[in-house]
């Protein structure tokens, strides 16, 4: 109850101010503003995705546990999937870019996992579309073309000129660097002579893919930057 002054004194502050009088808020805990930091209510909160810190054996990892290409085989009806689908964006079937590659980066996916494309095996294919081995192979499948992706690149420098022989394979596994090198070879395959339709047949002819069926056309190769 309050006391006669206390009513008296609540009644001359509304008169006063105009404004009705408001009781002191009870005392709580700090609101947490969305915006003010990376933890909220004791969560962390999910940072941007780097190209940089995608390696070709996370991306390969990152589509098995997903089961993009698995999802891709079901979606093609019998007909047979070909490893373009990991680079070639004109592909129907086409895997899509990882997260962090969007905008200009995308090319830089393309480019990388057009090596990456070169340097898997047709049991490797077939076991990446069948989907059926454990955690640990599948690891051990994926560092391994993650290696020898990055001997093919090598490879194609010192077919190209743009190394010399003898020279050690590089120990980036990144993604983005890998797409970058294979850009520049593709640049001095230009140089050489080379038509844009010829470097897709050459590169149609690594892949393998469709027993080394050639492109007659040029249209949407790799659907943006070469």
């Amino acid at each position: 109850m309050l006391s006669s002054t206390a009513k008296r004194l609540k009644t001359t502050s509304s008169i006063v101010t105009g404004m009705p009088h408001q009781e002191p808020a009870a005392a709580g805990p700090p609101s947490i503003s969305k915006s003010s930091g990376s933890i909220l209510d004791g969560i962390h909160t999910t940072q941007p995705l780097k190209v940089g810190g995608v390696t070709i054996s996370k991306e390969l990892e990152r589509l098995w546990n997903e089961g993009i290409i698995q999802k891709r085989k079901l979606a093609a009806h019998g007909v047979d999937v070909e490893k373009k689908i990991l680079y070639d964006r004109a592909q129907h079937l086409f895997v899509g870019h990882h997260p962090a590659f969007a905008g200009n980066e995308a090319s830089s996916y393309e480019n990388g996992m057009t090596v990456v494309a070169i340097a898997i095996t047709k049991q490797q294919w077939d076991s990446i579309l069948e989907g059926s081995l454990d955690g640990h192979a599948s690891r051990l499948m994926f560092a391994s073309i993650e290696k020898e992706s990055l001997e093919t690149c090598l490879q194609l420098e010192v077919e190209t000129g743009l190394k010399g022989r003898g020279k050690k394979c590089s120990a980036k596994a990144g993604l983005h660097s890998v797409g970058s090198r294979f850009r520049a070879i593709k640049k001095k395959w230009k140089e050489l002579g080379n038509s844009d339709l010829e470097i897709a047949n050459m590169i149609l002819r690594r892949v393998g893919d469709g027993g080394g069926q050639e492109q007659t056309s040029i249209r949407n190769y790799f659907g943006g930057k070469k």
